[in-house]
């Protein structure tokens, strides 16, 4: 078997592949290892322009290596203006992200942080 350089493992014409099944299974196992993981978790806003709120996640299974995360703000169309960034070491298991809140007042309530996590090898 050999490896390609997302990580994936598959057979060349130099490997026995009997039985086929073992090597489907490492297979799959290899790129559910090295795939993207997305998500969202809800939360509420800060009711003050200029404050933060910290919103943590967890990726539900854990990944190889730490991933790259990628995230923003998803809200109704009366939401106030947000900015997300991850905040603290990034884990094989999940992040941080601190949410500051751009303009308007009052508690948003119905706000998701949208994030992506990939630890594809460059």
């Amino acid at each position: 078997m050999t490896t390609t350089t997302k990580g994936i493992s598959y057979p060349t014409s130099s490997d026995n592949i009997a039985p086929l099944e073992s090597h489907f299974a490492a297979l799959a196992a290899t790129a559910d290892r090295a795939a993207a993981l997305t998500g969202s978790e809800g939360f509420t806003g800060h009711a003050s322009t200029g404050s933060a709120v910290n919103v943590a996640v967890t990726f539900g299974v854990t990944l190889a290596t730490v991933p790259k995360v990628v995230c923003t703000i998803e809200g109704t169309s009366s939401s106030s203006s947000y900015i997300a960034t991850v905040v603290g070491p990034t884990t094989t298991t999940g992040f941080t992200a601190k949410v500051y809140r751009l303009d308007g007042s009052g508690a948003d309530t119905s706000l998701k942080l949208i994030w992506f996590a990939s630890d594809y090898a460059a």
